[in-house]
């Protein structure tokens, strides 16, 4: 079976289910290429696996179905119902959590998050982040740093470029994305990322505890390009990227 990089240059999604279902609040399932490398994932028109020639179809995209840009790191998207053209994106932590779920569940149109009946939330879509700061610094093997939407919920985090905190006016023109600067995806939970020296493209994500750890340390902290893990001069591990 010819593999999704050996077909197609950008990562693309294949939308082949269209629910329509004002229930669980989705228009349409978008299963990315990365889906397509699972072993034993369930055709959701047949319910049953997908063949080998089946997968050789999507993957060399001969299939009938929709076939769109996915943002890199996503394994399945969920349009709006009534909305196609809004749609959240899941890694693949929360995309196993969506799949797996015995229970139905209900997509909240503002936030996509999905829940259960009785409330409890069982998956959280990626975000956008926004990259405003490129250090290019050989020492401590960051490229670029990118803040994620979490991260201006914040009450006091700092602007890179003025060292002063954010006002409103410049929060506001971020998060509605008409700053200055790159947007990207962010994996679900990312506060920040790093974008390794040299390597624009490769990039480590980190968590809200991590990332404060390398945010609030006094002391230069370097990247190590291999792992991600921040440590100080001595040695000391500070900081690890999520998997």
């Amino acid at each position: 079976v010819a593999s999704a990089e050996e077909t197609v240059d950008a990562n693309w999604a294949y939308g082949a289910l269209p629910l329509n279902s004002e229930d669980a609040g989705v228009g349409a399932i978008y299963y990315t290429a990365a889906y397509f490398e699972i072993e034993g994932i369930v055709n959701p028109v047949t319910a049953a696996p997908y063949t080998e020639d089946e997968i050789a179809a999507i993957v060399s995209k001969e299939a009938e179905g929709e076939y769109i840009e996915a943002p890199e790191g996503a394994l399945i998207g969920m349009s709006m119902f009534g909305d196609e053209e809004s749609i959240f994106w899941y890694d693949a932590e929360n995309a196993a959590a969506i799949v797996s779920h015995a229970d139905p569940l209900a997509m909240d149109t503002e936030t996509g998050v999905f829940t259960t009946a009785e409330g409890e939330e069982v998956a959280v879509p990626m975000s956008w982040a926004y990259g405003a700061l490129p250090l290019n610094s050989e020492e401590a093997g960051v490229g670029t740093i990118y803040y994620a939407a979490a991260y201006f919920e914040i009450e006091g985090i700092v602007n890179p470029v003025t060292a002063a905190p954010y006002t409103e006016d410049e929060i506001a023109v971020i998060v509605n994305q008409e700053a200055e600067g790159d947007y990207i995806y962010a994996p679900a939970g990312a506060l920040i990322g790093m974008t390794i020296h040299g390597d624009e493209e490769s990039i480590f994500w980190y968590d809200a505890e991590n990332a404060t750890a390398i945010v609030g340390h006094a002391d230069p902290l370097a990247m190590n390009a291999e792992t991600g893990v921040f440590t100080t001069a001595e040695g000391e591990e500070v900081a690890f990227p999520m998997e």
